[in-house]
């Protein structure tokens, strides 16, 4: 899948080019369903474990870190969040109700996402 990860320094000039991309991606994930970007996320985590070891290559090439501290530190733990939003983003992303300063008695706050 991964044919040749190496990446040159971005330049300045790039900069807000990359951020009007990322800005106009932003536009198409927000009208995504959860469902949908579970599945997104759930490929993403399957890649990751599917390419780990040329992963690992490219981390401990760029970074200089052996490979066992890249899988641990960088890789594991990104696996490992992934999974858990695949498992309970849904429960925590829903809205909820939370204790109401003094200030608003008789009123009822949430937080929403």
């Amino acid at each position: 899948m991964f044919h040749d990860l190496t990446q040159s320094d971005t330049r300045l000039e790039e900069c807000e080019e990359i951020y009007q991309q990322a800005k106009a991606g932003f536009a198409v994930w927000r009208r995504l369903a959860f469902q949908e970007r579970i599945g997104y996320l759930r490929t993403l985590r399957r890649l990751i474990v599917t390419n780990l070891d040329q992963l690992v290559d490219v981390i401990c090439g760029d970074t200089g870190k052996v490979p066992v501290e890249a899988v641990t530190a960088d890789l594991l733990t990104v696996v490992d969040f992934l999974k858990y939003v695949e498992k309970s983003g849904e429960k925590a992303l829903k809205p909820r109700r939370v204790p109401t300063p003094l200030l608003l008695f008789g009123k009822k706050s949430y937080v929403e996402y």
